[in-house]
């Protein structure tokens, strides 16, 4: 996640996926006492950065993105481990 990361330093990746069509991720809203993002701003931030970054190295310019996207907050530790189980699922699938 690189120079995201660097920008939206209140923010931890817990987990990130990129799947054919779409991507999954975890965030966790980190400390704070320092600026804090929204999840509209850290997601517009997320695509906005990524389809630079994409189109940069493909040759290519325009819309990488669709508009919207699916959220879900996870309340507790139970409930992380499971996401997080999930995605180290699927990524073992996409992946091999």
């Amino acid at each position: 996640m690189g120079r995201f990361a660097e920008d939206y330093h209140c923010i931890d990746v817990d987990a990130f996926i990129v799947i054919p069509n779409h991507v999954h991720g975890i965030i966790i809203l980190a400390d704070q006492s320092e600026r804090h993002y929204g999840i509209p701003e850290i997601v517009r931030g997320f695509k906005t950065f990524s389809a630079r970054r994409v189109n940069e190295r493909a040759g290519k310019r325009g819309v990488l993105w669709q508009r919207g996207y699916y959220e879900r907050v996870i309340r507790n530790e139970t409930a992380l481990e499971s996401h997080s189980r999930l995605h180290r699922e699927q990524s073992r699938v996409v992946g091999g």
